[in-house]
Formats: C-alpha cells, sequence, structure tokens
C-alpha cells in the first residue's frame, strides 16, 4: 500500500477513476472492515486501483482543542491494521482550520472529484464532511450522477442489536470493559510505545519489563493484567501486559508516577530493547489490577498470570 502525505502529489492518470472511501477510521473496527473489503472487492471486480482517504490529525483534536478526542488508533496504528485489507493507495489529508471550514460541496468538487475522479465510491451509512459534517450521503449522491461515478452505502454493522462506532468502543474502554471494546474492535488492541527506562523492580521479581511510553493522544486501556503479543521487527512474540499505577510498590513505600503506564514483559526473550519502539497488541484482560501486601505475593501472582496466558494463547495456536 503507498501512502502520499500531500494531495498535491496525486495524479489522477494513474489512478484512472479508482474505487475511492473517505473516513477518519479510527480503530478500524468491524464497521470500517466491512468498508474496506467493500473498497477491494468492487476495485478488483472493475479492475481498478482502491484510495483510502483518511485524515490526520483527527478532526475533533483541531475542531474541539478544550475537549480533544482520546483516540482508539494513532496514525501509524492505523495504517498498519489498513495495510492488511490490501489496498493499494492511502491518502492523509491534513486537518486543519482551512479544512474544517471548507463547505461541503466544494469539499466535493474541490477535493473527491478534482483530486481522485472516482470511478465508485463507497462509504458507511452516517458518513458525514465538510464544515460542521453539513454534507452527507444526498450530496454524494448528485455528485456521483454529475461526474459518473456510483455511491454505494455501506450499513452498519451490528453486535447483537448494537451499532458499531468508535464512540462505543472508547466508551466501552473508559468504562473499564476491555473485552467488550475489543468484540466491537474485531482485532486485538494495539498499543505502540517508545521503550523507556523504569523502576527495575521487573528483573528483581524474575519478569524484567518494557516500560513503554506512550502518545498523549492515545486512549489508555483499563488497568489491569492482559495476554498480548509483541512485533518485535519481523518477529511475533508472546507476552504479557501490565496497565496500572503499581499499587503495590506504593504500598511498600516506593516513589511511583499515579499515572497509569504500560509495561509488557516478553516470554522466553533475553535483551535490551531501550528506546526501540514496539507494537504491542493487547488480545484479552485477564484481572483487575490490585494491591498485594508484599512483593513475594506479587511474584507469585505474575507467575500465575504468567501460567493462565501462556495456556489461553497455546490454545490460540
Amino acid at each position: 500500500m503507498h501512502i502520499c502525505y500531500d494531495l498535491r502529489k496525486i495524479e489522477l492518470s494513474t489512478h484512472d477513476r479508482p474505487v475511492v472511501t473517505l473516513g477518519t477510521f479510527d480503530g478500524v473496527h468491524l464497521g470500517h472492515q466491512q468498508i474496506l473489503r467493500r473498497v477491494t472487492t468492487q476495485a478488483r471486480l472493475e479492475k481498478r486501483k482502491s484510495v483510502l482517504l483518511t485524515y490526520h490529525p483527527h478532526p475533533r483534536l483541531v475542531l474541539r482543542p478544550w475537549q480533544p478526542v482520546q483516540l482508539l488508533t494513532t496514525l501509524e496504528e492505523k495504517i498498519k491494521l489498513i495495510e492488511a485489507y490490501g489496498l493499494d493507495e492511502m491518502i492523509v489529508l491534513n486537518f486543519d482550520q482551512a479544512l474544517a471550514n471548507t463547505e461541503a460541496r466544494q469539499f466535493v468538487e474541490h477535493i473527491l472529484v478534482k483530486k481522485l475522479l472516482p470511478g465508485y465510491l463507497v462509504v458507511g451509512y452516517d458518513h458525514g464532511f465538510g464544515k460542521n459534517r453539513q454534507g452527507g450521503i444526498e450530496i454524494l449522491k448528485e455528485t456521483g450522477e454529475l461526474h459518473g461515478f456510483a455511491v454505494e452505502v455501506v450499513p452498519p454493522v451490528k453486535l447483537g442489536e448494537e451499532n458499531i462506532s468508535s464512540t462505543k468502543i472508547r466508551k466501552a474502554f473508559q468504562a473499564g470493559e476491555f473485552n467488550k471494546g475489543a468484540k466491537l474492535l474485531g482485532h486485538s488492541y494495539p498499543v505502540r510505545g517508545t521503550v523507556q527506562m523504569g523502576t527495575g523492580l521487573g528483573q528483581k521479581l524474575g519478569y524484567p519489563t518494557c516500560n513503554l511510553r506512550l502518545p498523549p493522544e492515545k486512549l489508555f486501556p483499563p488497568a489491569g493484567i492482559y495476554s498480548c503479543k509483541v512485533e518485535l521487527g519481523s518477529r511475533i512474540k508472546d507476552g504479557m501486559a501490565y496497565v496500572g499505577t503499581k499499587p503495590t510498590l506504593r504500598s511498600a513505600g516506593q516513589k511511583t508516577e499515579d499515572e497509569l503506564s504500560l509495561e509488557v514483559h516478553l516470554f522466553d526473550f533475553q535483551g535490551i530493547l531501550y528506546d526501540c519502539t514496539l507494537l504491542v497488541y493487547l488480545e484479552e484482560w485477564i484481572r483487575p489490577d490490585q494491591e498485594f501486601k508484599d512483593l513475594e505475593a506479587l511474584r507469585e501472582q505474575i507467575r500465575l498470570d504468567e501460567k493462565m496466558i501462556r495456556e489461553k494463547q497455546s490454545l490460540k495456536e
């Protein structure tokens, strides 16, 4: 998948009226996945290029800086997930105040038609665009009739009776319901961060960890213990992860931060990863964060966690 960060460099002649979709795609959840599959399927049928246009930063970070959204996926995480669907091109459109003030019809004419000129357009049922999200399906269909492209509207994807959305997944995570949120996502929760120096306690306990520094806009998963997989170069390693504020250390008189931290222990791994960037996939929430009477009790619980997680992961192989 080729990635373009400058719309001015797009050459229509190289795309020949592609199959296009638009949106933020935060989380790349089950609803987004249905759209991506329709784009690539239609592109193969029509022997056209498949193109996704997305926005960075997330529009709400520009429109409501006093109430910024916490992202399910950073741009790098989103790209990694979308790559798996086999699109030809991903265009990352800079979302600034000028774009936010662009009227819906102007957006369609100047960007969708003039820059991309689709042969086929796929959008979600609730797709909105332009200033104050005034543009919708009707404008796209009118434009399609005028410029010769079809518009396919993908209906909502449901889990039970519930429509899937990025907002509902965020709310599930914020309510401590990670496993519910992960079901709505339809994949493990990706967390990309840089390994930084920690307290060294994990090493003393026999479970050395990678302490990840996350970007401030990333939504932290609920506190607790997780099974996880870690992308390490070309390898995928099993592991376990901790999200929390280290209450046992605090009670033992050791200095800790009040903010959530994310620590990952890789099974059967030896090496130094400081300053490396890791992509961690949180698979399943196992138990809540809790305080133990002493470090030996904490060590024993970590041992039990490891045993359970290894068993779960072996069953999935």
